[in-house]
């Protein structure tokens, strides 16, 4: 056999080799068809074709070698992109379901018209091209840094971009869709499997969901088109399919017209009451209403040209305030739901303010604040101070408000939570 047909029929049956040939007209001056068996095929390497199609009768051992050699195909490396169309005589709703299973990508009838069968094979080739081209993509995102390279997953630092990103195509569709968060439960904590859930979510989900990590080994669940009440079902699934069912609790709310920073403080301020409920699931429907909008660029300007300069102060006054809200409030919140779980042995608040903003760390007489302060200007000041007479030294510094990201606040808290554990715990 050639190793360049890139549409391959596997089949014992003669006939079906004939039938599918008239068929099967090459689309395309590339296209090439050929016929092999059940046992050639795995015996021998027929390289790396674009679509490869299964005979099956209705005999029940050769069904369960039909599964079987679909299995191999799909676990071969070199054709993950491989779209494969099952041939049936008849209509088997029980063996078609259990070859979906196995990650076919359709089927077909052996009497389908021949209109139908060009049909079928133009989308298996079709398909084939878009996972290559989605694979290529996400190895790429991978290498530099978007996507984990264990779950396949964005990175949590990129989870509001993402939203935004998704929603401004949603918001084409009239229909609903919907967030789900999952995280540990408080009575789980010990048996959470992080690995485990996101192998399983992955597995449940649709491709058109877009997955991203939270802090704390949480994950995001994007739906599109998916109503709030229909999220619990797909919760369901994901913890119907994991050992320890009882170690996982989800919030979930609907993201038309709303802002991200809005949705997940709400997802995350019902994850304690969810805990409470016997399903472990709680639909949040109080999150704020609040339409999305660029940033506006006259700031990102009027910040370059007059750096340091006190004027217009209205401008960075407004500026800031954007920043407290959609950056340092929920950056804040979350840095302290992950610490205080982390650390038992050490008290984690943040107070936020108009002016002065505090993460506050103490354990007994011990206690530090990093405190980010408003002063009218084009900088703000960040003083770390240590009370205590064992303690370590205070900071000052300055930054940019163009500086205030989630990831710089991110790095800032962080490094201060660190110095104080470090200082006080060990």
């Amino acid at each position: 056999m050639t190793k360049q047909s890139n549409i391959i029929l596997i089949s014992d049956d003669e006939n079906i080799e004939e039938i599918m040939s008239l068929r099967l007209v090459p689309l395309r001056e590339m296209d090439s068809f050929e016929s092999i068996t059940y046992e050639t095929a795995v015996k021998e390497n027929f390289g790396q074709p674009d679509v490869i199609m299964i005979y099956c009768n209705e005999d029940k051992e050769k069904q369960a070698e039909c599964i079987k050699l679909i299995r191999y195909i799909r676990n071969e490396r070199k054709l993950f992109a491989t779209s494969i169309i099952l041939v049936l005589d008849s209509f088997n709703k029980e063996f078609i379901l259990t070859a979906y299973s196995e990650n076919i990508t359709d089927f077909m009838l052996r009497d389908s018209e021949k209109g139908a069968t060009l049909v079928k094979l133009m989308w298996a080739l079709k398909q084939a091209t878009i996972v290559r081209d989605l694979t290529r993509t996400k190895s790429f995102l991978t290498e530099i840094g978007i996507l984990d390279k264990n779950t396949g997953f964005y990175l949590s630092k990129y989870r509001e971009k993402l939203f935004n990103h998704e929603l401004k195509y949603l918001e084409l569709s009239d229909k609903e869709s919907s967030i789900l968060l999952i995280g540990a439960s408080e009575d789980g904590k010990a048996v959470y499997d992080y690995k485990e859930i996101a192998d399983v979510t992955k597995a449940f989900l649709r491709s058109s969901d877009v997955i991203f990590q939270g802090l704390n080994e949480k994950i995001y669940i994007l739906l599109p088109n998916t109503p709030l009440d229909m999220v619990k079902n797909v919760f369901g699934k994901i913890k119907a399919n994991i050992a320890n069912k009882e170690s996982v609790v989800a919030v979930a709310a609907s993201i038309n017209d709303k802002r991200f920073s809005n949705i997940e403080t709400a997802l995350l301020s019902a994850l304690p009451k969810a805990n409470l409920s016997d399903a472990k699931f709680l639909i949040v429907n109080d999150v704020p209403s609040d339409e999305i909008k660029v940033e506006d660029e006259s700031w990102q300007n009027w910040f370059k040209q007059n750096l340091g300069t006190p004027r217009n102060f209205k401008i960075f006054k407004a500026a800031y305030t954007k920043k407290l809200k959609n950056v340092i409030t929920p950056t804040f919140f979350q840095l302290q739901k992950q610490y205080e779980d982390k650390y038992f042995e050490v008290e984690v608040n943040h107070i936020i303010g108009e002016t002065t903003s505090k993460f506050i760390l103490s354990k007994g007489e011990n206690e530090s604040e990093l405190q980010i302060n408003y002063n009218g200007f084009s900088r703000i000041h960040v003083n770390i101070v240590n009370k205590g007479l064992d303690s370590p030294e205070n900071e000052n510094y300055e930054i940019d408000l163009s500086q205030i990201s989630e990831d710089n606040i991110t790095k800032l808290v962080e490094r201060f939570i660190k110095t104080f554990v470090e200082f006080y715990c060990c």
